[in-house]
């Protein structure tokens, strides 16, 4: 287990003071979405933004959320709340991430909320990944879910390490107060991105 560790990070648009970071085994940073047959309702495909990086350089990861639907429906336009990741491996080993919480100035969830965009049929919505370099863990991918008490669950996903590293993101909005359910507040289908942190 690692030392807990406290700081100040800028998170859904808005200061978040962090109260602590663990490091963890592997895990997901939210349970995946129960898989279905046939064309996963919500549409997902991931790139990055060049094919490596140099240690301490940004990464930056964009995704492409598509409504496979034949009815309108509310996506995320933010990663924060909704995109989960599945897995993170660095040479084919495991990426174990750090997991601790942010407390707003602001209602996360609200934040959430008001973040939420009407697609119709086949239309899609996109989002950007970006690494942070001042994470309680050095760069890091970062993940959030609502606490239910006005802040956020945070995982970290470093990669700060050289080498070559494969990420697996699945999209799980948590269920928010005063939206309606859905179903594209998750999908089946899964996005994959591979990139390179080089040394400096």
């Amino acid at each position: 287990m690692g030392v807990p560790r406290a700081g100040t990070a800028a998170l859904a648009g808005g200061l978040a003071v962090l109260l602590m970071a663990t490091t963890v085994g592997c895990r997901r940073s939210r349970p995946s979405p129960t898989p279905t047959s046939g064309t996963a309702t919500v549409g997902l495909t991931v790139s990055a933004g060049q094919p490596s990086y140099r240690v301490g350089e940004q990464i930056s990861l964009r995704l492409k959320l598509v409504n496979n639907r034949d009815a309108e429906c509310q996506l995320s336009r933010v990663p924060d709340g909704a995109v989960t990741v599945m897995s993170l491996t660095r040479d084919g080993t495991a990426v174990a991430p750090a997991v601790g919480g942010a407390a707003y100035y602001r209602d996360f969830t609200a934040y959430l909320v008001e973040n939420l965009v009407r697609v119709p049929p086949r239309g899609s919505v996109e989002l950007r990944l970006g690494s942070d370099p001042q994470s309680p863990v050095g760069a890091a991918l970062t993940t959030s879910a609502p606490d239910g008490r006005g802040g956020a669950t945070v995982t970290w996903w470093p990669v700060d390490q050289p080498g070559a590293y494969r990420l697996v993101l699945g999209y799980l909005r948590a269920p928010l107060r005063g939206v309606p359910a859905d179903a594209c507040a998750a999908t089946a289908e899964q996005g994959t991105v591979a990139f390179e942190v080089r040394g400096a």
